[in-house]
């Protein structure tokens, strides 16, 4: 949902304007292809899961349009519509600035004795919070590169606004260079690869 929302966005990076145009004629397709009956239902049942608010206006269109063939279960589909009709979609964001993340092994203060000093509980607690942080970045990087539907992966620019898009309910300052250096730190890890800009989950090389 993130990139179609991307793909709403008055002003889409340019360097990636081309690609997400092809994506959502590809997500439109994938719609129209599946079959109707369980794989139909279970597909909308996922969706109806999702917040109002989370679904772009181009989506919204697609399964709109379902309506007019005779073998969808129309009646599931106006209830969606309906219910996403009470919300306005949330707008992709592009441009925040915020503070770059401070990694759990720069947070720790150094122990100089025995008794812990007055701001050692909070020292602690700012580490543990990055490191709750990082491992949710890492898995939404994880997960978008998992689910690629290209074996050549995604694009670097793609890959970053996707992932800032999906992690800014819980952290709304997430900065690109935040989430470069998490998926550095994957490639060190052995889980993805980088080639000619874009990123790859190692499984799919």
């Amino acid at each position: 949902m993130d990139l179609l929302a991307l793909a709403e966005h008055a002003s889409p990076p340019a360097t990636i304007k081309g690609d997400l145009a092809k994506f959502v004629v590809r997500v439109k397709k994938e719609v129209a292809d599946l079959p109707s009956g369980g794989s139909w239902e279970a597909f909308l049942k996922e969706v109806a899961a999702l917040k109002a608010e989370e679904i772009p206006t181009t989506f919204r269109t697609m399964i709109s349009e379902q309506r007019e063939r005779d073998d969808r279960d129309t009646e599931h589909i106006d209830g969606l519509v309906e219910t996403w009709s009470a919300a306005e979609p949330t707008a992709f964001a592009l441009g925040e600035k915020a503070p770059e993340i401070v990694h759990a092994k720069t947070a720790r203060t150094p122990r100089t004795s025995r008794r812990a000093s007055p701001g050692a509980g909070r020292a602690r607690s700012t580490a543990v919070t990055d490191e709750v942080r990082v491992q949710a970045l890492s898995d939404l990087c994880m997960e978008r590169l998992v689910n690629a539907s290209s074996d050549t992966g995604l694009k670097e620019l793609v890959l970053i606004a996707g992932v800032r898009h999906r992690a800014k309910q819980q952290y709304p300052n997430v900065t690109p260079n935040e989430v470069t250096t998490v998926l550095k730190n994957l490639k060190a890890a052995g889980l993805v690869r980088y080639s000619a800009g874009r990123w790859s989950s190692v499984a799919r090389w």
